[in-house]
Parts: structure tokens; C-alpha cells; sequence
């Protein structure tokens, strides 16, 4: 599962929303409830606990992505390598070789 992350807590993302505003860019992604990685010293804290996937070259793997989040359309991607979507919307298609979803 992948959702959108704030710092600001749950009552003051509430406010926002109750007084008509939007609640902008999140300040990170997080992946089965972890993370977000220390992308930034200022906007992240050290020692939060983050996602990590150990892979063995060669193999395939199937991942189940469930975008979770409130407000934010996110995308997901290997990087250097290439995906096949098996379903979309809970739905079959013709797969397709993709380099993000």
C-alpha cells in the first residue's frame, strides 16, 4: 500500500479541509505504513523506519500496489527496470510493458 504522508497532524489536516482549503503537496510517500525514506534532513527526521524490497536478479516478481492515499494521485516505479500490469482498477487488460503506474 502506498499513501500520501503529512507532518501536520490528523485534527489540523481536518481544519484544513473543514475551512474549504486544499491540503497541498504531501511531505512524503509511505509504503505499508513506513517511511518515509530521509529523502530530506529538513523535512524528515532520522530514524523513522522505511520500506525495503531485497530482490535477486533474474527473477519476476508480482507486487500488489493500493494507492491508499487522501489526496494524491501517486505513481510507482523500479527504477531501471520495466513493469507489466496484470490488472488495473481491479479489472484485466491486454498487458503492456510500463515504466511506472
Amino acid at each position: 500500500m502506498i499513501g500520501d504522508w503529512y507532518t501536520r497532524n490528523h485534527t489540523a489536516l481536518r481544519t484544513t479541509l473543514d475551512n474549504g482549503k486544499d491540503l497541498g503537496i504531501p511531505d512524503g510517500v509511505l509504503i505499508n505504513g513506513k517511511g518515509p525514506y530521509q529523502y530530506n534532513a529538513t523535512l524528515v527526521p532520522s530514524g523513522i523506519e522505511y520500506n525495503q524490497i531485497d530482490v535477486d536478479p533474474g527473477k519476476t516478481y508480482r507486487i500488489r500496489v493500493h494507492n491508499v492515499g487522501i489526496s494524491t494521485s501517486l505513481n510507482f516505479r523500479i527504477q531501471n527496470h520495466n513493469l507489466k500490469a496484470g490488472r488495473n482498477r481491479g479489472s484485466l487488460h491486454t498487458t503492456n510493458k510500463l515504466h511506472q503506474f
